[in-house]
């Protein structure tokens, strides 16, 4: 028994995706994401904010 099929998640050939239907289909998900944010009191966009420091971050 595969518990994992690796060609399943392979990146398609660009002749095989049918772009028109991903960006319809991308701007559906946006769409509900930014409404199901906006429901739940969170801002539509989460914050991207670079930070950075001359201390690395711990891993202990």
């Amino acid at each position: 028994m595969v518990l994992f099929d690796v060609k399943k998640y392979e990146t398609p050939e660009v002749k095989d995706v049918d772009m028109e239907r991903t960006k319809y289909n991308v701007a559906v998900f946006l769409s509900a994401y930014l409404s199901a944010r906006c429901r739940v009191g969170q801002p539509r966009e989460p914050k991207v904010t670079a930070s950075y420091s001359l201390v690395p971050p711990s891993t202990a």
